[in-house]
Parts: C-alpha cells; sequence; structure tokens
C-alpha cells in the first residue's frame, strides 16, 4: 500500500479531573510516530503507542509552554508509555477505514487490544481539515490516570484532534479521509 504523503499531524487532549485538579495540567499530546498509507478507499493510519510526546501544557484551551519542565515532561510521557497504553504490550495503534465521504471517514480503531468503531467528520479551514474525535479511553480498556488516591485524576473523555492539509485539492484527486 502507498504511504499517505500530505501533511498528517495528530494531537490528543487530554482533561484533568479530581479534587486537586487546580493544581493539575490539561495537556496536548503530540503523536510522533505516525504512518498514513492508501490505496483506493483503504486507508490506514498506524501510530507507534511509544511515540506520544507532551507537546504543552493547556489552561482554559490555550498552550501554557512554560508550565512543565522538560523532567515533567518526560515523566508523563513516561507513565503514558508503560501504564496507560501498556505500549510494550500493544505496541501499534491502527485505524481502518471502512467508509470515506468527502468530508468524513467511518473505520475501525484497534487500541491496547480493544477495537472500536470511530467516526472522524473533517471541516475545512483554509487548506486545512480538522477533525475533533471524542474517546472514551474506558471503551478500550484503558484505566484513566489516578494519583494520589484518586484527588488527582484525568477524565476518561479525550479529544483527538487530526489536522491535514488538502492544498484545494478535489475529490478526484485524493481518495483520503480528507477529500
Amino acid at each position: 500500500m502507498p504511504i499517505f504523503d500530505a501533511d498528517v499531524r495528530i494531537q490528543i487532549l487530554t482533561y484533568k479531573d479530581g479534587l486537586l485538579s487546580r493544581v493539575a495540567h490539561d495537556l496536548r499530546l503530540d503523536v510522533t510516530g505516525l504512518t498514513v498509507e492508501a490505496e483506493g478507499d483503504q486507508v490506514v493510519a498506524t501510530i507507534d503507542a511509544s511515540s506520544l510526546r507532551v507537546d504543552t501544557a493547556m489552561k482554559r484551551g490555550q498552550p501554557q509552554p512554560r508550565a512543565l519542565s522538560s523532567s515533567d515532561k518526560a515523566k508523563i510521557e513516561a507513565t503514558i508509555r508503560d501504564d496507560v497504553l501498556r505500549s510494550a504490550q500493544y505496541p501499534k495503534i491502527v485505524f481502518r477505514s471502512e467508509s470515506l465521504r468527502r468530508a468524513s471517514v467511518a473505520g475501525t480503531l484497534s487500541l491496547c487490544g480493544r477495537e472500536q468503531p470511530v467516526r472522524i467528520q473533517f471541516r475545512d479551514l483554509g487548506e486545512r481539515r480538522v477533525a475533533e474525535v471524542p474517546l472514551d479511553q474506558r471503551s478500550f480498556g484503558i484505566k484513566p490516570y489516578r494519583a494520589l488516591g484518586g484527588t488527582l485524576k484525568l477524565k476518561p473523555e479525550l479529544t483527538v484532534v487530526v489536522t491535514t492539509d488538502w492544498g484545494g485539492r478535489t475529490d478526484h484527486d485524493v481518495r483520503l479521509p480528507v477529500s
């Protein structure tokens, strides 16, 4: 299957919860190990489960680049890799399309040994298309992060943001979830 050459970026937004949430951070994570392959109507996006990196802490939807030290980020990344996603046991996260439309794609997401149907609805943003996909970690058998006896935790719901360039191409130019 040929590798898709458009610029695709995936970020994950997590949201704090719990009694001590005022001292915690919402996070924006970058997926750095992503391959998108496409052939005809079939699209397969594969993520290296150990490739999530902390981009920044967020507050009220705004980046807070100085809120976390490099050491803080490294600890969070290790927790995501080892405890949340269990990347040694489940090294790949895979999305396979089943239905493509002009601004949406439906398919199956395989994460932590479980599969769930997912629909991605894109909106145009200049020459980019953006989709915000809500996911509940529990649907994939993932226990949301908790610390300090549950007084500091993350909400089970997170948002996966998929951004891709489409350069004004028409449906006939590219047959992918972004077409």
